[in-house]
């Protein structure tokens, strides 16, 4: 790849190939997309949720109370679960939200661990993502059908997150029929 430019590289050429590729298997990399795109949508609609939720209290809150953007997800999940709590044991959107909370979390995690790693690279699967935090370096091995795994938690979450939103907003009247 000697003397190319960036604007020599025509997308999908082998010298393109080259100068982008990561040494992970093409579905590797679909899962992690993947994992983006499904995670994105949580780190969307948990902010939409808790919105709602402020709006339809009768609780007072100062601006700062019910502010949801420029925090964190954890800053956010943790507000949501608070002012979930404060709905009647039976509310719906309660009883919709502490069903899935504690699995977004974990999934979200899931997530942060494969998007921040560094893959170690090889020839052979699992590939290796390593990550380090002020608790040290963790190396995990996910092999393509592990980070496919956590995509599809992520997809399924996401939407039931998104009907929890939806329930909560007034925008579905959602019934579960028990099975």
């Amino acid at each position: 790849m000697s003397g190319l430019a960036s604007d020599d590289l025509t997308p999908g050429s082998d010298e393109h190939w080259e100068a982008v590729h990561t040494g992970l298997a093409a579905d590797h990399l679909i899962a992690l997309g993947q994992v983006a795109y499904w995670s994105a949508r949580i780190d969307t609609t948990l902010p939409l949720l808790a919105a709602a939720l402020i709006r339809a209290s009768d609780r007072p809150r100062t601006r700062k109370q019910a502010e949801v953007v420029g925090l964190t997800f954890s800053q956010i999940l943790e507000k949501t679960s608070a002012l979930v709590a404060e709905l009647g044991a039976a509310d719906q959107v309660r009883v919709l939200f502490e069903r899935d909370a504690s699995a977004i979390q974990k999934a979200m995690e899931d997530r942060n661990h494969l998007l921040h790693a560094y893959w170690l690279r090889g020839p052979r699967e699992p590939a290796m993502a390593q990550r380090t935090r002020r608790e040290g370096t963790t190396t995990t091995p996910f092999s393509a059908a592990d980070v496919e795994r956590v995509a599809v938690n992520l997809a399924n979450l996401s939407d039931r997150l998104w009907l929890t939103y939806a329930v909560a907003d007034g925008i579905l009247e959602y019934q579960e029929v028990a099975g």
